[in-house]
């Protein structure tokens, strides 16, 4: 009998699951990285009820971040990334992490069992989120909702369903 289920959706299945248990535990580990210290307070705020958080203020102390908790194989769960910063932005953060011949790749993480990126942008710009769709495990959330707080959440709630 043939197998209905492909590796890579059951490996995204387990991955969810995974991800739920901690959700539900409250026991995530999150990354939040914006330029503006108030915001990044305020969404530190919205998730500390969810488990660790630690913040970053601009793209390239993320990167660090990010690389560091894979090579120490604690990875972030979640991470909560500006799409428009000055130095470095989500953009670039996203693309040298989960993009081709990025840091991922490089030690050898599947993209599915990698960090979920929450994508926050005050943007209209489709192009732009448009270019990031392509990797898995990325969602988006406009900056400019009237309740962000039940977006950020609803973004990790519903991505482990």
């Amino acid at each position: 009998m043939n197998n209905l289920i492909s590796d890579k959706d059951k490996t995204q299945y387990e991955q969810r699951g995974l991800r739920r248990k901690k959700f539900k535990e409250k026991s995530l580990k999150l990354l939040i990285v914006d330029d503006n210290e108030e915001i990044r307070e305020t969404y530190g705020d919205y998730l500390n009820p969810y488990g660790t958080v630690e913040m970053a203020d601009d793209g390239d102390i993320a990167i660090e971040k990010i690389k560091e908790a894979y090579l120490l194989n604690n990875h972030y769960d979640v991470v909560l990334l500006d799409l428009e910063m000055e130095r470095v932005s989500g953009d670039e953060v996203l693309r040298k992490i989960c993009g081709k011949n990025g840091f991922e790749e490089s030690i050898g993480v599947d993209r599915i069992k990698g960090s979920m990126f929450i994508m926050v942008t005050g943007l209209n710009d489709l192009s732009a989120i448009q270019e990031n769709m392509r990797y898995s495990n990325v969602y988006y959330i406009g900056k400019g909702e009237a309740s962000i707080k039940k977006e950020i959440i609803d973004a990790i709630n519903n991505s482990l369903f």
